[in-house]
């Protein structure tokens, strides 16, 4: 593809990027559809995706994509003006074009300048002869060029007004003094067409006796059947056009046409006027017209729209009005939401977050600077800065989110495909999708999440024969859901399937070794669980393409705590299975409560710190037994961990200490350190190679003294401990 001179790369990435943008568009419309087939309005959407990519795709060179989008947009055209009827099997048709236009889109996207491959043609191919079946399938609606081709003969009222253009004529009273013939121009408008009926009206013939022979009293109502425009019929009547009132109104059945041409005009701001000049609907003399009308209706203080004016002067039907009015609003909506947000180089927002992290960093340091100085004024500026910073951290943090909803979207194509391929009647239930995450975790826990949708389809929900036996409805049920808690994003992704067999998971692992027979007694239903995470770990009893061969459940799990993320597992055999997934709403700077013990500094994330008390070994009761540690807080007995004992310090403990209670999947645990010092901004920094073996650490921040905190990864500390202790039990 050449461009010439001129470099049109960011052009061209935006064509690719905003492609994509519109197929997800037409994937949910379409989607949309298959469930209310009679859900005629998210035909226009798919049309207009369709028809942007095709008019892009000719622009820069990529015919192959333009030539493929316009037969599929032929399709929709048929169906938008109601010339073919939607039947199941289009909607698959048009699915699986929207999966090959996204193919190419990637072919070219990644080989701009390459020939596209015969393997890609050949697929090309097979999809137009498809469409080409349903382009020509029998009972097509005729042109009304086919129409005037045939010998048509008489018509009835409906098809007259359906098939025919209406000419309304009232000839100015000078007709015969300037030498025309009213009967000449019938003559040469039947050149142009067949006129099917001619009215003659005589409502303003006076009476003989007031009759002047050379005045001219006749109008015509005329039904005229031709393949023209608008404009070609005025042009019959062009040297009369001043002295008489002519108005052309065009079949019922090219109103739809009309609303078509409207659609698909450019997204260029337009006047009404403009707009249905453009497409055909008025003509340049009739613009004049309701112009001049207009303008003279706001001299008489009776201001009137374009619109009204067109409409009672029978020049423009409303539907045509409507689909005007409609185009100029979205273009308006359009610029405004363009005028309000603009697209970012994610590598630009990236260095942005770190020049933000190291300016709370920086602030830290300088906190502590000012406090050590002792300054009222410059405490007092310090302060006002710290608020502006607190400030540019947000809103650039906000910048990153985004709604998870566009993501969530995207199983239904998964939920769909799978479920007809196992002959299964699957919903698909959404909820949360406002819900807003960063976007780089978006991006990364979106695979896991499709692998966990798959697998819920393809094991969870039975044969619709087996759900009605079990006394089930025979459609089963997905759901994913999304929701803020104690500062963490939790996704949920349940079914009401038949749930996990824990007998057959427990047999499985301790055939792998995993765990003794002996030690069942002491495992509990999660434990049970989690052995599915465990690499090549799989009760399927046969491997089909989408699961059973024990590879993606280890991964999901891992690519989520990449995430310092945790994944639990809740399931009844026969009920079904849900799968809970806490994400932290952000990656690279959160509001942390820092602590001390010895000279070690900690951060726990502030989200998931619930209480922080003072205590002493007199005022409050400790419990030691063979499950840990515990103690009586307020009548509450809560398990604890001296973070002194479990990093092996040394130093001695101060006489009294304090215990910041933890809140994690609705269970508390205490942690006992020498010292708090509250809420911190914490800018998240990675870990060595060295330290990767301490999964219960997330990473590392620098303070304001420049001390190196380590930040703690509370659940998997706690899931770490626990694991430890049931060691020692067993």
């Amino acid at each position: 593809m050449g461009t010439g001179k001129y470099d049109f790369s960011e052009a061209i990435n935006t064509f690719f990027i905003e492609s994509r943008e519109l197929l997800d568009g037409m994937e949910n419309a379409l989607l949309e559809l298959e469930k209310d087939i009679n859900d005629k309005e998210q035909i226009p959407a798919i049309f207009r995706a369709v028809h942007t990519i095709k008019g892009s795709a000719g622009m820069f060179g990529f015919n192959d994509i333009g030539d493929f989008s316009h037969v599929v947009e032929d399709l929709l055209d048929n169906i938008r003006n109601n010339k073919i009827v939607i039947i199941p099997e289009m909607l698959s048709l048009l699915l699986q074009c929207h999966d090959h236009i996204l193919k190419l889109l990637d072919f070219f996207d990644t080989q701009r300048d390459a020939k596209i491959t015969s393997e890609l043609k050949k697929e090309s191919n097979a999809f137009l002869d498809q469409l080409d079946i349903f382009l020509l399938k029998p009972g097509k609606k005729k042109s009304e060029k086919d129409i005037i081709k045939e010998d048509t003969g008489e018509l009835s009222d409906i098809q007259v007004m359906n098939e025919c253009w209406h000419i309304s004529l009232r000839f100015g009273p000078d007709l015969f003094r300037n030498g025309f013939d009213p009967q000449s121009f019938i003559i040469f408008l039947s050149q142009m067409g067949k006129l099917v009926k001619i009215k003659t009206i005589t409502e303003t013939l006076p009476l003989t006796d007031k009759m002047n022979p050379e005045a001219c009293y006749l109008g015509f109502e005329i039904s005229f059947m031709g393949y023209t425009t608008k404009e070609k019929i005025e042009e019959v009547f062009e040297f009369v056009r001043d002295d008489s009132t002519i108005r052309i109104l065009p079949p019922k059945s090219s109103l739809t046409e009309y609303v078509r041409l409207i659609d698909g005009l450019s997204e260029e701001p337009k006047f009404i006027g403009e707009i249905l000049t453009e497409i055909g609907s008025l003509t340049k003399k009739e613009l004049e017209d309701v112009l001049k009308l207009q303008s003279e209706s706001a001299k008489k203080k009776d201001k009137k729209t374009f619109g009204e004016i067109a409409v009672e002067e029978k020049m423009v039907e409303q539907p045509v009005i409507d689909a005007a009015v409609n185009k100029q609003t979205n273009i308006k909506r359009a610029e405004e939401k363009v005028k309000q947000s603009m697209r970012i180089d994610t590598a630009k927002l990236d260095i942005l977050i770190n020049l933000v992290g190291e300016l709370v960093i920086s602030s830290a340091n300088m906190e502590q600077q000012t406090k050590n100085i002792g300054d009222t004024k410059l405490i007092k500026t310090y302060l006002q800065m710290i608020r502006l910073i607190d400030n540019i951290r947000e809103t650039t943090m906000k910048i990153r989110m985004v709604q998870i909803g566009e993501s969530f979207k995207k199983f239904e194509r998964v939920v769909r495909d799978i479920s007809r391929e196992r002959g299964k009647k699957v919903e698909l239930v959404l909820n949360g999708g406002e819900t807003e995450l960063d976007k780089t975790i978006v991006e990364k826990v979106t695979d896991p999440l499709m692998h966990l949708v798959r697998n819920a389809v393809d094991h969870g929900i039975d044969l619709p024969e087996e759900r009605i036996s079990k006394g089930k409805p025979a459609t089963g049920r997905v759901t994913l859901n999304a929701y803020h808690e104690a500062g963490n994003m939790v996704i949920e992704i349940s079914d009401d399937g038949s749930g996990l067999k824990k007998e057959k998971i427990l047999n499985k692992a301790i055939e792998k070794g995993l765990i003794r027979a002996d030690e069942i007694s002491s495992v509990t239903d999660n434990d049970i669980f989690q052995f599915i995470f465990k690499p090549g770990f799989s009760t399927a009893d046969k491997v089909t393409e989408i699961s059973g061969r024990g590879v993606g459940m280890d991964v999901v799990k891992k690519n989520i705590e990449l995430l310092r993320g945790s994944v639990v597992i809740q399931s009844r055999e026969g009920q079904g299975t849900l799968v809970r997934i806490n994400l932290p709403l952000t990656l690279a700077i959160i509001d942390g409560f820092l602590v001390r013990t010895g000279k070690l500094y900690c951060v726990f994330p502030l989200a998931l710190v619930s209480e922080c008390t003072n205590i002493s070994k007199t005022q409050h009761e400790v419990i030691k037994n063979e499950n840990g540690d515990f103690i009586n807080l307020k009548g509450k007995i809560i398990p604890f961990v001296r973070l002194r004992d479990f990093f092996k310090i040394e130093d001695a403990a101060p006489e009294r200490e304090s215990i910041v209670i933890v809140e994690h999947a609705k269970e508390k645990t205490g942690f006992i350190v020498d010292e708090t010092f509250g809420e911190v901004q914490t800018v998240v920094k990675p870990m060595g190679k060295i330290f990767k073996k301490l999964e219960w650490v997330s990473g590392a921040t620098i303070l304001g003294g420049g001390e190196v905190g380590l930040i703690l990864d509370a659940a998997k500390l706690i899931q770490y401990l626990q694991a430890i202790d049931l060691k020692k039990v067993s």
